[in-house]
């Protein structure tokens, strides 16, 4: 059995543990941050005299962008020699005890 100071360290250990994410947590989260207030901000208004006003209009623009080219992958790997292969009467297929497997193409291949 263990003394009861080895217990003791093993569960102070833990505390210590989940008090440092707790408070890293609270630290995340913004608690001991200071915040902005909640009511609006008062406007510095100024003397406007003299400015000259522009009209605005909202518009609305495509988010689609066309380009000429061509796309090409990074990596290219070409297996169509092996899924094409014909299977032929009498071939094996690789499996322990070499059973035969016996099938006819269809017509057109």
């Amino acid at each position: 059995m263990l003394a009861f100071g080895a217990i003791l360290r093993k569960i102070l250990a833990a505390l210590a543990a989940v008090a440092l994410v707790v408070l890293l947590m609270l630290y995340l989260g913004g608690v001991f941050h200071t915040k902005v207030p909640a009511q609006p901000a008062v406007a510095a208004h100024g003397d406007l005299s003299g400015v000259r006003l522009i009209r605005v209009a909202a518009v609305t623009m495509p988010a689609l962008e066309s380009a000429v080219g061509t796309i090409r992958p990074v990596y290219e790997s070409q297996v169509a020699s092996r899924i094409l292969q014909r299977v032929t009467a009498g071939q094996r297929d690789g499996r322990a005890g070499g059973q035969e497997r016996r099938r006819v193409d269809p017509p057109g291949r």
